[in-house]
């Protein structure tokens, strides 16, 4: 281009060196210096953003905090409580030497986020109902790495209080049955939800059965579940001596479980569990 320009003013072409040392030339290398210069720090900082452990900056500022740990292939502490409608920020400090997981599904979509050996993971959550989410780490979820969040209602929420008996395994052999013993408000069943959790795999809340024998029917993984309702003093209400009895899609449940029966309020939050071993 140099040598070009200077023939078209009637001169002798320009030898490269000659060139590079005429103003042009100098203009030339200064505005290729810094076009790669520019490329140099912008892959730097992609490379610093993307491979940050302590999880970057965020769009939106956190209203709330929670701290936990990975150590031994455990989390700690395993059971965690956000706010819901509530912007979360969840930091996870790995002690062990590999690499693990916090990984949960919300809403049908799964997230997961890398949490590398000795490093602190920072990532941000928000959840607009309640309820349990179950969060696990994808290598180690065999082995018992999991946890639950349980996402509250708002403070103040006006909600009954309901109190179960023991699972009675016995009245109903194969089924559990669970005594209401206690609730502090008389409200229709259309104010409740029902869901049921196998080991560390949870259903999708249903609502209450219907009173006269039938039930609800809850998928946990890909097997079927029948949940129904004793309106023992035939008030259309839960109230104490209700029973709730859970058992398998016209079979007996399956042995050697653990089982945790829901009753929640109809925004999802928990009004009450239950819990039992086959």
């Amino acid at each position: 281009m140099l040598g070009f320009l200077h023939v078209r003013k009637g001169l002798p072409e320009l030898g490269v060196a000659d060139g590079l040392r005429s103003p042009q030339g100098l203009f030339v290398i200064a505005v290729a210096a810094l076009c790669l210069g520019a490329g140099i720090a912008s892959g730097i900082a992609y490379n610093r953003a993307a491979s940050n452990p302590q999880g970057g900056g965020f769009d939106f500022a956190p209203e709330a905090w929670v701290n936990l740990t990975t150590e031994n292939t455990a989390f700690s502490p395993a059971q965690i409580t956000v706010r819901v409608n509530t912007i979360t920020q969840i930091s996870v400090t790995n002690k062990d030497t590999m690499l693990h997981t916090f990984t949960y599904t919300s809403n049908g979509t799964t997230y997961s986020h890398d949490l590398l050996p000795s490093a602190t993971t920072s990532f941000l959550v928000l959840f607009h109902w309640t309820g349990p989410i179950q969060f696990w780490c994808v290598p180690h979820r065999d082995l018992g790495m999991v946890g639950t969040i349980t996402v509250s209602p708002p403070a103040g929420s006006n909600k009954p209080v309901v109190t179960f008996g023991s699972p009675d395994l016995t009245t109903s052999p194969g089924n559990a049955t669970i005594i209401v013993s206690g609730a502090s408000q008389a409200v229709a069943p259309t104010n409740y939800k029902a869901n049921l959790q196998i080991g560390t795999s949870a259903g999708t809340a249903v609502a209450m059965p219907p009173t006269g024998g039938s039930y609800v029917s809850i998928i946990v993984g890909s097997t079927v579940y029948r949940i129904y309702w004793i309106d023992v003093d035939g008030g259309n209400t839960i109230s104490a001596g209700d029973q709730f009895r859970i058992s398998g899609n016209g079979v007996a449940l399956p042995s050697g479980s653990s089982f945790t029966f829901y009753l929640l309020w109809s925004d999802g939050s928990a009004i009450q569990t239950s819990t039992w071993n086959t």
